[in-house]
């Protein structure tokens, strides 16, 4: 159920589209990268063009960092978070 509202959820790719992901409990962020590069890796967005939009990754993972008023960036590098930091990152918020 989402909500009051029954779901049927046919393949993991469906619960995808309908907002639904699994979260993880152990942590596995690669600490030399960045929030947004571990945040997408595998499912990096791509222009028109076929080469990958950084920007438009980054300004994603600002605008949700915002609304769940955490106080890293996107950019930051995960190695230099709080444990607690790298937990929230590590949720895929």
């Amino acid at each position: 159920m989402i909500g009051e509202t029954p779901v049927h959820l046919a393949s993991p790719r469906d619960a995808l589209n309908k907002g639904i992901a699994c979260v993880y409990q152990e942590l596995r962020l690669i600490p030399g990268m960045s929030v947004w590069q571990n945040l997408f890796l595998g499912r990096e967005c791509r222009k028109g063009s076929g080469f990958i939009d950084d920007a438009s990754m980054i300004a994603h993972t600002e605008k949700v960092l915002n609304d769940y008023h955490l106080s890293f960036s996107a950019t930051a590098l995960v190695k230099n978070l709080s444990h607690p930091e790298k937990a929230d990152a590590g949720s895929g918020f």
